[in-house]
């Protein structure tokens, strides 16, 4: 082997093992769009997994146990915990305060994640959780279940 076939071997083989750690280290990329309810929202991706979802969906919930009475809507937190994965549908259940009661309830929340158009991401979100409202005279209590859905389309924020 040549002197220049030697040195170019070995520049090629540096120059492949100083790329891995540099794609390993990629940094996450953040993301904002519109939900079809015509909420921001934002997160984070790497690779595959997407987290730090934060946005608001449209909710109702109805009244389970007493007819007449008036159903509650609006726009209910959506801040799963832990990470989705683009192509895969997840689901996760946390503990939060809700933005459509005064106590911690337990939110269901299921996300759908695909790949779009030119970088973009496309998605569902779904949550449901129930909560109890006690009324007078005692033991008389409103069971209420809740369920919020929307759709959304997000692209990668650019770099200033």
């Amino acid at each position: 082997m040549t002197r220049t076939a030697r040195f170019l071997a070995v520049a090629a083989a540096l120059a492949t093992v100083a790329a891995v750690p540099a794609a390993a280290s990629a940094k996450p990329v953040t993301y904002k769009g519109k939900t079809s309810g015509g909420h921001q929202i934002t997160f984070k991706r790497e690779g595959k997994r997407v987290w730090y979802i934060s946005t608001m969906v449209p909710t109702i919930c109805l009244p389970t146990n007493r007819i007449g009475e008036k159903p509650i809507s609006g726009a209910e937190i959506f801040t799963p915990p832990g990470y989705e994965i683009v192509g895969k549908k997840i689901t996760f259940e946390d503990l939060q305060d809700p933005a459509l009661y005064y106590n911690d309830v337990t939110k269901h929340y299921e996300t759908t994640i695909k790949k779009g158009r030119k970088g973009k991401l496309k998605g569902k979100l779904h949550l449901t959780f129930s909560f109890i409202v006690p009324t007078f005279p005692m033991p008389s209590m409103i069971y209420y279940s809740c369920v919020g859905k929307a759709n959304f389309t997000a692209k990668p924020v650019k770099k200033r």
